[in-house]
């Protein structure tokens, strides 16, 4: 099957749909851990330049 116009490359030689949600659930998984790690980098990057106060990450509603 010949890809269409603006096809990405990571859909390439796909040729069935569960092929291309395998694609997708992984790209998503990546993106999720690329965000998971510029957080934790972040918050790490927070306590040294504050390490004098005591930093919170859980969420409070109250």
């Amino acid at each position: 099957m010949a890809p269409a116009k603006d096809e990405p490359t990571s859909a390439h030689g796909l040729t069935t749909r569960t092929e291309l949600v395998g694609v997708i659930k992984s790209l998503g998984e990546k993106v999720m851990s690329g965000v998971t790690y510029g957080f934790e980098n972040a918050v790490a990057q927070m306590k040294v330049a504050n390490s004098r106060l005591e930093l919170s990450t859980k969420e409070s509603w109250c």
